[in-house]
């Protein structure tokens, strides 16, 4: 597959969300956009850092679509899903996220691909105000995966967790396959290569995983060697709280300034503005203060 062609088609859905939508479009500008590892990435994902995304999948989307999901994936961090989660299952909250942020860029006129979840009653409400109307065993998938924290509960995306334990304890042990024993996952994390050497190239300087280095520094050529070779990015790891406190504070301030953006433009309105409003200037009464008190002092998993 040609990658080139996957970047060019994710610059162009990126330039369009701009011109067209400037609040999602400027939201979108803060995240790089990383090909990531087919075996923990099948869709899209973020970590509240970067976009990460499946070259296949980008591929088989249209235009409308792929800017369905870049502004789907700005969204979940502008709207500091991975700072509010609290005592919630992360299952449950990752779908009460994901059905507040659909149907807000469906009525905003984005085309959703297939498998995206969607109840046309959660337009406009928060996640925490859909999270009580969720069942606690319900199974259904998330189309994307939220790989800004740890997983506590079986089944809730811990695809990209166990995929990186996994290839850690493959690398420390010094693990190689039996005979005829994963001989595709070979050739997708670099063939015949003993594994040392395969460490050592999704590693920067100082021995730092590539992810973990800053944004726009000396790694970033190595990205994208690796990402010509085939491999894509390896599943980040969590966020620290410190890391969470300061993208929360880096988030609020970007949605700010997008919204004020789109509002002298005049193309910020409908729930969207509404939401907007909420979340940066929140007026609530105090019973809902004391709701949300409660909630957040009680705990309601007892398994």
């Amino acid at each position: 597959m040609d990658l080139q062609k996957i970047e060019t088609k994710l610059a162009a859905a990126r330039t369009k969300l701009i011109l067209d939508k400037p609040f999602l479009g400027a939201l979108v500008l803060r995240l790089p956009m990383v090909a990531a590892d087919p075996g923990w990435c099948p869709t899209t994902a973020t970590d509240a850092r970067r976009f990460y995304y499946n070259p296949e999948y980008i591929d088989s989307l249209s235009l409308s679509q792929t800017q369905f999901m870049l502004a789907h994936e700005a969204l979940h961090c502008a709207l500091s899903h991975f700072a509010r989660r609290q005592h919630r299952l992360k299952h449950r909250w990752d779908l009460a996220c994901d059905y507040a942020i659909n149907p807000l860029l469906m009525e905003d006129g984005l085309t959703p691909p297939p498998n995206a979840l969607f109840i046309p009653q959660y337009l406009g409400m928060t996640a925490e105000e859909i999270y009580p109307l969720l069942d606690d065993n319900d199974e259904t998938e998330t189309l994307d995966q939220h790989m800004y924290d740890q997983d506590n509960q079986s089944g809730g995306g811990q695809q990209g967790s166990k995929a990186r334990q996994d290839r850690q304890s493959d690398q420390q042990q010094g693990h190689r396959p039996e005979d005829g024993e994963g001989e595709s996952d070979g050739n997708e994390a670099g063939g015949d290569r003993p594994l040392d050497e395969q460490d050592e190239e999704g590693r920067g300087e100082g021995g730092q995983p590539l992810e973990q280095q800053g944004e726009g520094g000396e790694s970033e050529g190595e990205d994208e060697n690796q990402e010509q070779e085939g491999q894509g990015a390896p599943a980040p790891d969590p966020l620290s709280i410190e890391e969470r406190e300061t993208l929360e504070v880096q988030w609020q301030q970007r949605l700010a300034g997008a919204a004020q953006q789109a509002k002298q433009a005049g193309k910020l309105g409908g729930s969207m503005a509404r939401l907007v409003e909420h979340l940066l200037q929140p007026q609530l009464p105090w019973r809902m203060l004391l709701a949300r008190y409660l909630t957040a002092m009680a705990r309601d998993d007892f398994s």
